[in-house]
């Protein structure tokens, strides 16, 4: 299976932090996003095993009705694959990938939220879905809201 390029930084059972990055990723051209001032924004589980930060705040959030993102109630915002970095403790991650196969939901195995997905298509698609529902509402207010019909057109109904 194709992984996505993500860089993920594990923390080990002795603490120590191990990284990886997986191929480099396409241009950032495409995204949808407004630079933000340092510090990152960071998402996290509700018991902190994955953390996600990105440095670039959305120009909007995607509520998608597709079957498994209405069952999540995530509010995405979609970045370039190579402007994501997930923390997570070693096993706390697990996948989900159904259908099609174009995408890998990653959940927390010990508090079960969901954090992220990953489009599993070509280079030039390669994207991650952060669900902003695990950053503090503070940095997310008054970000529109746009509807995404992924249950039927693949289109946003807004």
């Amino acid at each position: 299976m194709e992984t996505v390029p993500v860089r993920y930084a594990y923390r080990n059972k002795s603490a120590e932090v191990r990284e990886c990055v997986t191929e480099p990723a396409a241009s950032r051209a495409s995204t949808n996003l407004t630079p933000l001032p340092r510090p990152m924004i960071e998402a996290s589980c509700h018991c902190g095993a994955i953390r996600i930060e990105v440095a670039l705040k959305p120009g909007f959030l995607i509520d998608c009705n597709c079957s498994i993102c209405r069952r999540n109630g995530a509010l995405w915002a979609i970045y370039a694959a190579e402007a994501v970095t997930v923390r997570a403790r070693d096993g706390s991650m697990a996948d989900y990938i159904w259908g099609a196969r174009s995408i890998r939901t990653v959940h927390c195995r010990h508090c079960g939220c969901t954090t992220h997905w990953q489009s599993l298509g070509s280079a030039g698609t390669r994207r991650v879905g952060v669900n902003t529902r695990n950053i503090d509402p503070d940095q997310m207010r008054g970000i529109r809201i746009r509807a995404f019909d992924g249950a039927g057109t693949w289109e946003f109904t807004d």
